[in-house]
């Protein structure tokens, strides 16, 4: 556990010391995301490599982990990460066609799959499926999955401190669970995670000058690690399994975890297409829009919603020890998650629409 600590503390130290190195980099060549009445806040272009500052420091120490803990079989994460940061760089710098994206993520996830032998392929009884997944079942759905988290993180970095500071505590819990399944890999791979996102965070959502935002890149690259701690979760062959001995439903741990965003871009994306326009298109309808409108400046509203989301998690765990099953403990969490979004957003926006009416 020592050196995962000071894996972490490296890693922590090396975003804080490049973090100005990327600022000045953007600043000098125009790297910038520039104000977008339709789908963006910021009212002047602020430079958008932030991804880029906390790669420099998660993708080398990762390196480390693998060799250290004999993760031969983890390089193509690697790779993985790799990739999806550069396109969401150049996403950010040159619009993408969201086809396009979509097409190098379904192929990225599904190498992940391929070498890594991780996926979700176990239910543990959901939908009466109480067997391994066979893998024309288990590769469709962990790359629908995959795919999905990937752009519900990314959807979710409309204000400062939200994305960065939801993945901090998203692979802090992991890096918990993957501590008491005996996975030291992955706790440490967490724990550098969580640690490389910290300074950015600070810049992002506390800190007055040489803020950064994390860009499309640094949501790939964060959404790409968070679907494999998914993967490893719910795979057959997986320490976790020790949990799931326990009566922990894994499927309702990880979708606890990433709860709020999943569910909200749910939301998001339902109300678009029945509304007749692109569920891709550009519109201010997230929670994190409606909080900001209720008065709460931006790190408010990313503190308020991550705790939202800790709440969740924490309601998980009381219905694991009071007994629920697998089973049931998904349909907490589900319902929980409608309550914080499908149900939440409508209703305080019609007391909205009241007062100011």
């Amino acid at each position: 556990m020592n050196q995962s600590i000071i894996l972490a503390l490296v890693a922590f130290t090396l975003t804080w010391l490049f973090y100005p190195l990327v600022y000045r980099f953007a600043i000098k060549h125009s790297l910038m995301d520039k104000p977008d009445a339709e789908r963006k806040l910021q009212k002047v272009p602020v430079p958008v490599l932030g991804g880029v500052a906390v790669a420099t420091s998660l993708l080398p120490i990762a390196c480390v982990v693998f060799t250290m803990f004999d993760g031969w079989h983890m390089w193509s994460v690697l790779v993985a990460l790799l990739i999806l940061l550069i396109i969401g760089v150049i996403d950010d710098l040159h619009q993408l066609k969201a086809t396009f994206r979509f097409i190098i993520e379904i192929a990225v996830v599904g190498s992940m799959i391929a070498f890594t032998h991780s996926s979700i392929n176990h239910l543990q009884g959901l939908f009466g499926i109480d067997h391994p997944l066979s893998p024309f079942s288990s590769i469709p759905l962990s790359i629908f999955a995959g795919v999905g988290i990937i752009n519900a993180i990314n959807m979710i970095d409309g204000i400062d401190g939200y994305s960065s500071g939801f993945c901090i505590v998203s692979f802090s819990i992991f890096a918990t669970f993957f501590y008491f399944s005996g996975d030291m890999l992955l706790t440490t791979l967490c724990m550098v995670a969580a640690a490389a996102v910290i300074p950015f965070f600070v810049h992002n959502a506390i800190m007055r000058n040489g803020k950064m935002f994390i860009g499309d890149g640094g949501t790939m690259l964060l959404g790409t690690l968070l679907t494999y701690c998914v993967f490893a979760t719910m795979a057959t062959e997986t320490p976790c399994l020790v949990m799931a001995d326990k009566g922990i439903s894994l499927a309702a741990f990880t979708l606890a975890v990433l709860c709020i965003p999943v569910f909200d871009t749910l939301r998001v994306m339902t109300m678009r297409i029945l509304s007749g326009r692109s569920p891709f298109s550009p519109d201010k309808t997230h929670l994190h829009h409606l909080y900001l409108e209720l008065g709460c400046n931006h790190l408010q509203t990313s503190l308020i919603i991550i705790a939202i989301n800790c709440i969740i998690v924490a309601l998980w765990y009381a219905a694991w020890r009071l007994g629920f099953s697998p089973v049931m403990q998904v349909c907490w969490v589900a319902l929980l998650g409608t309550l914080a979004t499908f149900v939440t957003y409508p209703v305080v926006k019609l007391l909205i629409n009241r007062k100011n009416s």
